[in-house]
């Protein structure tokens, strides 16, 4: 799966706990567009960028639904599909 440090939000609250891997995630509330959490959605984002299955919970209609609502994640997905395509480019492997 692609690593990206997740940036920070841009709606000022300030992480709270820790999700997997050791990534910062914001506290319910922040983030969250419809059933599912900016965290979550850039998880799966990677995971859709990679050609890797979705985690579990999170459908491809609820992560588009999530982009549809949350322009940080979607600022986000660009920034990953570039730098999946910079790494293909120099002949490199994003994984």
């Amino acid at each position: 799966m692609l690593r990206v440090a997740l940036p920070r939000s841009t709606d000022g609250t300030a992480p709270r706990a820790t999700g997997a891997g050791g990534a910062a995630r914001p506290g319910r509330g922040s983030g969250d567009h419809g059933r599912v959490h900016c965290f979550d959605s850039r998880t799966a984002l990677s995971a859709r960028v990679d050609g890797e299955a979705l985690p579990p919970g999170v459908t491809g209609p609820v992560l588009d639904a999530h982009l549809h609502g949350c322009a940080d994640c979607r600022l986000w997905g660009r920034r990953v599909l570039a730098l999946r395509e910079w790494t293909t480019r120099i002949g490199g492997t994003a994984h």
